[in-house]
This record gives structure tokens, sequence and C-alpha cells, in this order.
């Protein structure tokens, strides 16, 4: 008779357990000398409230210039940033939300990277957290600001259009072009 292994399932799940719980810890201790490092260098914050102030003088600047022709944006995405290609996203209020964002991007870019005595291991960790977490908040990640879905149905309304047209069961109904 074949008996199975029961004490692998364990024994591997509390490994897991463990490795969580040391790469939990790991983060935090990666983001509490990242802060503790920039809350000792008065340059550093210096740098980071000067630039911070440039970026909302910079995008001030592109609101004003809303509806000129020739207006540049205030920055560009990564070359391998792609989620505000769609056209929409150059009309406004779309353009303010987008360049708004990647300003936010680059200013954390800058916050998470280059702090005088952070090691480049919890450096990297930090940033590609953080990165993270503002991907999460990016703008596309929301219907309300979903250009390409809310042109999708020739008006801004096609997100409200598709729910009005469920029955009373909430199963999708007929959506009328």
């Amino acid at each position: 008779m074949n008996i199975p292994d029961t004490t692998a399932v364990p024994a591997a799940s509390t490994t897991s357990a463990i490795a969580a719980a040391l790469t939990a810890a790991h983060w935090w201790i990666a983001f509490e000398q990242w802060l503790l490092h920039l809350a000792r260098s008065p340059a550093t914050q210096l740098e980071l409230t000067q630039r911070a102030v440039d970026m909302n003088r910079h995008l001030a600047r592109f609101v004003q210039q809303t509806g000129k022709p020739g207006r540049l944006p205030c920055i560009v995405p990564l070359p391998q940033d792609h989620r505000f290609e769609h056209p929409g996203w150059q009309t406004w209020p779309f353009d303010v939300i987008s360049q708004s964002y990647l300003l936010t991007q680059n200013w954390w870019q800058h916050a998470t990277t280059g702090v005088r005595g952070v090691s480049p291991d919890d450096e990297r960790l930090v940033a590609a957290t953080v990165r993270k977490w503002l991907d999460i908040a990016a703008p596309d990640r929301f219907a309300w600001a979903d250009v390409p879905a809310r042109r999708e149905g020739g008006d801004d309304h096609s997100l409200l259009g598709g729910h009005r047209n469920r029955d009373a069961a909430g199963t999708p109904g007929r959506v009328h072009p």
C-alpha cells in the first residue's frame, strides 16, 4: 500500500511562510534605510523640494497653454511606456492627468534613487516598489480615465450606457449603438 508523504506539504508551506516573512522584513528594512538616509540629507530634501516646485510650475504652464497650437508636453513618457499613446490622452483633461502622473513618477524616481548611504540593493528594491505602487495608481487603470474605453462607444457615456443596458437579473443586455 502506498502511503503519501504528508510531511512535505507542511514543510513547504512553512518554508514559504518564512521566506515571505523574510522578504517582508527585508522590504521594511530597505524602506527604513532609505527614509533614514533621506531624513539625514537636507541637501537631497532641498533638491527634491525644488524639483517638485519646478514640476508644478511646468504643469501650471502646460495647463495655461491649453488650446494653443504647438503646445509641448512638460514631460514625455519613457520609451517603453506606451500607456498614453492613444490620441485621447492628448485632449483635455486627460492630457493634464497624464502629464501630472508622469511628473509624479519622475519625481519619485529621483526621490528613491541616488540617496547617499542607501545600498544599491535597497535602492533597487525601494525604487521598484514605488514604481509598482505608482503603476497601480496610474490613471489608465481607472475606468473614468480609461481614454480608449471612453472613446470606443463614440461618446463619453459608453461605460454608463453599458451599465444601463443590463436586465433585472444583472446579466448583460443588448447594448444599442
